[in-house]
Protein backbone atom coordinates (compact mmCIF):
# COMPACT_ATOMS: atom_id res chain seq x y z
CA UNK A 1 0.00 0.00 0.00
CA UNK A 2 2.53 2.16 0.80
CA UNK A 3 4.64 2.00 -2.54
CA UNK A 4 0.91 2.64 -4.41
CA UNK A 5 0.62 5.32 -2.42
CA UNK A 6 4.07 6.94 -3.07
CA UNK A 7 3.58 6.37 -6.61
CA UNK A 8 0.27 7.48 -7.05
CA UNK A 9 1.51 10.88 -5.42
CA UNK A 10 4.54 11.01 -7.86
CA UNK A 11 2.78 10.79 -10.54
CA UNK A 12 0.36 13.31 -9.40
CA UNK A 13 3.02 15.44 -9.38
CA UNK A 14 4.72 15.34 -12.71
CA UNK A 15 1.93 14.61 -14.32
CA UNK A 16 1.75 17.81 -17.07
CA UNK A 17 -1.13 20.20 -16.63
CA UNK A 18 -3.99 20.07 -19.35
CA UNK A 19 -2.61 22.44 -22.06
CA UNK A 20 0.54 22.89 -20.90
CA UNK A 21 3.63 22.82 -24.01
CA UNK A 22 5.06 19.74 -22.81
CA UNK A 23 3.43 16.50 -22.01
CA UNK A 24 6.19 14.60 -22.46
CA UNK A 25 7.40 13.22 -19.15
CA UNK A 26 9.33 9.79 -18.57
CA UNK A 27 9.79 9.20 -14.38
CA UNK A 28 12.71 6.43 -14.01
CA UNK A 29 14.65 4.92 -10.98
CA UNK A 30 15.35 2.28 -8.90
CA UNK A 31 11.87 1.79 -7.51
CA UNK A 32 12.17 -1.65 -5.71
CA UNK A 33 9.05 -2.29 -7.27
CA UNK A 34 7.78 -5.50 -6.77
CA UNK A 35 5.01 -6.32 -8.54
CA UNK A 36 4.07 -9.68 -6.24
CA UNK A 37 4.31 -7.45 -3.11
CA UNK A 38 2.88 -3.99 -4.62
CA UNK A 39 0.74 -5.28 -6.91
CA UNK A 40 0.92 -3.55 -10.62
CA UNK A 41 1.77 0.14 -10.29
CA UNK A 42 -1.44 2.28 -10.18
CA UNK A 43 -0.38 3.87 -13.62
CA UNK A 44 -3.75 6.44 -15.05
CA UNK A 45 -4.66 8.53 -17.77
CA UNK A 46 -1.26 8.60 -20.35
CA UNK A 47 0.71 6.80 -18.06
CA UNK A 48 2.51 3.69 -19.45
CA UNK A 49 5.18 1.16 -18.10
CA UNK A 50 8.21 1.41 -21.00
CA UNK A 51 8.68 -1.93 -20.66
CA UNK A 52 5.33 -3.60 -20.76
CA UNK A 53 4.59 -1.61 -24.05
CA UNK A 54 8.07 -2.55 -25.64
CA UNK A 55 8.06 -6.03 -24.34
CA UNK A 56 5.04 -7.38 -23.22
CA UNK A 57 5.95 -11.17 -22.87
CA UNK A 58 9.94 -10.68 -21.34
CA UNK A 59 9.42 -10.13 -17.28
CA UNK A 60 13.16 -7.93 -17.67
CA UNK A 61 14.69 -8.46 -14.42
CA UNK A 62 16.82 -5.88 -13.62
CA UNK A 63 18.34 -7.95 -10.97
CA UNK A 64 18.81 -11.15 -11.29
CA UNK A 65 21.20 -13.55 -9.71
CA UNK A 66 21.26 -16.02 -12.36
CA UNK A 67 22.64 -13.95 -14.55
CA UNK A 68 24.89 -11.71 -12.57
CA UNK A 69 27.83 -13.42 -10.96
CA UNK A 70 29.08 -10.62 -9.31
CA UNK A 71 25.62 -11.55 -6.89
CA UNK A 72 25.85 -14.65 -4.42
CA UNK A 73 22.75 -14.59 -3.49
CA UNK A 74 18.85 -15.90 -5.41
CA UNK A 75 16.58 -12.81 -6.32
CA UNK A 76 15.41 -12.15 -9.91
CA UNK A 77 12.91 -9.05 -10.28
CA UNK A 78 12.41 -6.11 -12.13
CA UNK A 79 12.96 -3.57 -9.53
CA UNK A 80 13.82 -0.70 -11.88
CA UNK A 81 10.95 1.03 -13.92
CA UNK A 82 10.86 3.73 -16.50
CA UNK A 83 7.40 5.29 -16.19
CA UNK A 84 5.92 7.79 -18.99
CA UNK A 85 3.71 10.05 -19.67
CA UNK A 86 3.83 10.74 -23.71
CA UNK A 87 2.17 12.67 -26.02
CA UNK A 88 5.10 14.00 -28.76
CA UNK A 89 6.70 10.57 -28.31
CA UNK A 90 6.26 7.07 -28.40
CA UNK A 91 8.09 4.14 -26.88
CA UNK A 92 10.31 2.12 -29.84
CA UNK A 93 12.34 -0.17 -27.62
CA UNK A 94 14.15 -0.83 -24.42
CA UNK A 95 16.62 -2.93 -22.86
CA UNK A 96 18.53 -3.82 -20.23
CA UNK A 97 22.31 -3.17 -20.15
CA UNK A 98 25.55 -3.14 -18.14
CA UNK A 99 24.69 -7.28 -18.18
CA UNK A 100 28.72 -8.09 -18.69
CA UNK A 101 31.40 -7.92 -16.42
CA UNK A 102 33.84 -5.48 -16.93
CA UNK A 103 37.14 -6.73 -18.27
CA UNK A 104 39.97 -7.27 -16.10
CA UNK A 105 37.84 -5.96 -12.56
CA UNK A 106 37.38 -8.66 -10.05
CA UNK A 107 36.55 -8.96 -6.40
CA UNK A 108 37.06 -11.14 -3.06
CA UNK A 109 34.17 -12.21 -1.33
CA UNK A 110 34.42 -14.80 1.44
CA UNK A 111 31.66 -17.36 1.01
CA UNK A 112 31.70 -20.74 3.20
CA UNK A 113 34.93 -19.66 5.06
CA UNK A 114 36.50 -19.68 1.87
CA UNK A 115 37.38 -16.33 -0.57
CA UNK A 116 36.04 -16.52 -3.99
CA UNK A 117 37.31 -13.90 -7.04
CA UNK A 118 33.64 -12.72 -8.04
CA UNK A 119 33.46 -10.86 -11.76
CA UNK A 120 32.62 -7.49 -10.89
CA UNK A 121 29.64 -5.67 -13.26
CA UNK A 122 28.62 -2.21 -13.30
CA UNK A 123 25.91 -2.45 -10.83
CA UNK A 124 23.87 -5.22 -9.01
CA UNK A 125 21.18 -4.08 -10.89
CA UNK A 126 21.11 -3.99 -14.57
CA UNK A 127 20.41 -0.65 -16.32
CA UNK A 128 17.68 0.35 -18.56
CA UNK A 129 17.97 1.95 -22.07
CA UNK A 130 14.88 3.39 -23.68
CA UNK A 131 14.43 4.50 -27.26
CA UNK A 132 11.72 7.16 -28.54
CA UNK A 133 10.63 7.87 -31.59
CA UNK A 134 8.24 10.62 -32.89
CA UNK A 135 5.28 10.13 -32.70
CA UNK A 136 3.41 11.97 -36.17
CA UNK A 137 0.22 12.46 -34.99
CA UNK A 138 0.39 13.55 -31.38
CA UNK A 139 -3.16 12.59 -29.52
Amino acid sequence: KRRQAQLRKALEELTPPEGSPCQDVIYAGDMNWDDETDKPPPLEGRWIDAWVKANPTDPGATIDTDRNPMLTYKLKKRLDRIFCHLLRWDVHSIVTLGTEPIPGVTYNKMLRNKVHTRPVLPSDHFGLLLRLKRNEEPQ
